[in-house]
């Protein structure tokens, strides 16, 4: 068996310093609870296409006694896209959601683990087993064996948790004719509709009960580009079963300033085009506005926001999409 992990960069946020390394405590993923198959190698798997956003992780897994053909792409708007070559219907699920505990623990990696590569095989034999991984961190701590180990056994985890919430999905499933609304608040725009029988894959759900549909249930906004549709809490529709799993984001409230975004958004690492790109939203996500600059940047808190990750960041003021009290921004320096 081979696997492979590619950690590519990501910068991080501002005033972030070296932090200590946790255990992780994981679950191996064992050869017995799995079915023989084929050999394949890497030619046999389908390599997925991921977004707009930047490649956190890449991971393969091919070869071994259960002939495994497996591969994981993880990128910065914290989504994982899957496939197996014996189970098409992984990469047909689309990308989805990486649960937040996991999802954090990779940014703190990302963030504050010095770049290394670390190879590891079983040797010359047969259904060798080879770990491969590259990790382009961007902080200063060095990796010993330990953290290195831990790596490996938390990303077989997020490999394992990843695959069961896409093969559980969640579905919509339209029960009379649904508004799909441009974002998640009653005053949003109503660009579509679903008809009765239509079925759906929510990839997400806000605190006061909208559901997102997946980015890439074949929903288009503007110009051919991806994005999200909502579906309202009082919607006629039956959920399955796994949606009582899936990941919450902060609802859009009164009391707040938000970015609406109708187009995809570069978010950067400073009120500046210079600057990193941490990440891009998406159409129908969304973030709250927290200050303005003099020269035309907006500070955003993507802690309130439909996207997985969190922080600061800035995006340009100039034809933003502005909900709620937000004449009275505080003013914040460049």
């Amino acid at each position: 068996m081979t696997i492979k992990l590619r950690l590519f960069n990501r910068t991080a946020r501002s005033g972030t310093g070296p932090l200590r390394w946790r255990r992780v405590a994981v679950s191996i993923f064992g050869l017995a609870a799995l079915a023989a198959c084929g050999s394949g190698g890497v030619s046999d798997l389908p390599t997925p296409t991921p977004g707009p956003a930047t490649i956190v992780l890449q991971w393969f897994r091919t070869g071994g006694i259960a002939g495994f053909c497996d591969e994981m792409t993880i990128t910065t708007d914290g989504l994982a896209l899957l496939a197996d070559c014996r189970d098409p219907s992984l990469a047909a699920a689309g990308r989805r959601p990486v649960p937040a505990d996991l999802w954090n623990q990779l940014q703190s990696w990302a963030e504050n683990i010095d770049a290394y590569t670390d190879v590891q095989t079983d040797g010359e034999v047969a259904d060798a087993m080879t770990v491969t991984i590259v990790f382009n961190g961007t902080g200063f701590g060095s990796a010993e064996d330990e953290d290195k180990e831990a790596l490996q056994g938390f990303t077989e985890q997020l490999y394992t948790n990843v695959t069961r919430l896409a093969r559980e999905g969640c579905t919509a499933t339209a029960n009379a004719p649904v508004d799909q609304y441009e974002h998640p608040r009653w005053e949003a725009a109503v660009p579509g509709t679903l008809e009765a029988g239509e079925v759906l894959t929510p990839d997400r759900q806000t605190a006061d009960g909208w559901l997102s549909l997946a980015a890439d249930s074949g929903q288009t906004v503007g110009d051919a580009a991806t994005g999200l549709r909502w579906l309202a809490p009082n919607a006629q529709i039956t959920r399955g079963s796994g949606c009582e799993v899936l990941p919450l984001v902060p609802a859009i409230t009164t009391e707040r300033c938000y970015l609406l975004v109708r187009s995809a958004v570069p978010v950067q690492s400073g009120p500046s085009e210079r600057s990193v790109t941490l990440t891009q939203l998406r159409p129908g996500e969304y973030t709250a506005v927290v200050g303005t600059t003099e020269n035309g940047w907006l500070q955003v808190n993507l802690d309130e926001s439909s996207s997985p990750l969190t922080g600061s960041g800035w995006v340009i003021a100039a034809g933003a999409d502005l909900a709620g009290p937000c004449s009275d921004l505080p003013p914040v320096e460049s």
